[in-house]
């Protein structure tokens, strides 16, 4: 990350605050980076509802008093904060992730487990107040890593840079179609050399792939009497059969759907869900028009399309692709 995320603290006792401060400044957070302090549930609420698509990090103390003027701290306010955290990261563009600052102690068969669980893809971790310095750092290392990223670095597929910006919410939805159509070529272009037994034989379809889906998937089945290749283990008409065909059950229209959706970004100049000149018969949120225009839920599914085709693709690649182009003389 080229720059630091964007911290809430919240935290009602001066001194923890301080403490939390300190081990932010260590681990090279500066006063720019933390957008808000709030040392009550209201106050808290009213910083995360203002800056919900800003805020990365969000420190939270469970333990909360109401407002200033009901000062008795209850973990119920803390509780409650993380609902409202979780629930607005089903927004477009919101992706807030939680850190509980917490005095107790939190026994893992009890507390942490159902919390995780619950607060998945939302709270991040936990940082003991009684050794602060050790946990928040730990907790705080957790944030933007990526272990897909670095399967794929690992097992030198070589596409990370589109992976990078296919990720990144911040890439124009037209741009991250076009990486994932790059991303989806790559992954066939191998699966094509291996099934050919030549490091150059997709080197035709480098730009093309439409004709790879067709020469390396429907290319490789009988086709019935109206013309038509199916997907059927029955049908497969390679030497080593169904054991050497890769993209299985739905990963086929995973590759259909992103050079679909690529297409029409790049064929269709503007997206018509405005109904131009006249009124809808239906009120639609601005905001809605907006993040559908700029394709932001899109780039969302995008992405979920990518990790499943990576996430399939990676075993075959480091058991099977890489290991036979070692044979044949390529780099690993």
């Amino acid at each position: 990350m080229t720059t630091k995320p964007n911290v809430i603290i919240i935290e009602d006792k001066e001194e923890d605050l301080d403490e939390v401060l300190d081990c932010l400044g260590e681990a090279g957070f500066t006063k720019d980076d933390i957008i808000a302090n709030s040392g009550t549930y209201d106050d808290a609420l009213g910083s995360l509802n203002a800056h919900s698509s800003a805020v990365d990090i969000v420190l939270l103390d469970l333990n909360l008093p109401r407002n200033e003027e009901d000062s008795r701290p209850e973990k119920g306010h803390g509780r409650r904060l993380l609902d409202h955290i979780h629930g607005l990261n089903r927004r477009p563009h919101v992706h807030i992730r939680v850190i509980v600052v917490s005095a107790e102690t939190l026994d893992d068969s009890w507390d942490k487990e159902p919390l995780l669980s619950q607060y998945s893809g939302t709270l991040l971790g936990f940082a003991q107040k009684a050794e602060l310095v050790e946990s928040l750092t730990a907790a705080l290392d957790l944030f933007g890593k990526d272990p897909l990223r670095d399967e794929i670095v690992r097992v030198d597929v070589g596409v990370e840079n589109h992976y990078d910006k296919i990720t990144d919410p911040s890439v124009p939805i037209r741009e991250r179609l076009e990486e994932a159509c790059a991303l989806a070529t790559r992954l066939l272009r191998n699966d094509m050399d291996y099934t050919y037994k030549n490091t150059r034989a997709s080197d035709p379809y480098a730009d093309d792939l439409n004709g790879l889906i067709w020469k390396v998937k429907e290319d490789r089945f009988k086709a019935d009497h109206k013309g038509k290749h199916f997907i059927k283990a029955s049908e497969i008409q390679t030497p080593d059969g169904w054991k050497g065909f890769l993209w299985r059950g739905c990963l086929e229209q995973h590759l259909y759907t992103l050079l679909r959706y690529r297409n029409d970004y790049v064929h269709i100049r503007s997206k018509p869900f405005r109904a131009s000149g006249i009124k809808d018969d239906w009120e639609i949120a601005e905001d809605l028009l907006d993040s559908m225009e700029k394709g932001e839920m899109l780039g969302q599914v995008v992405e979920l399309i990518v990790h499943d085709l990576l996430q399939w693709y990676l075993p075959w690649h480091e058991q099977v692709f890489l290991p036979w182009k070692k044979s044949r003389g390529g780099s690993a």
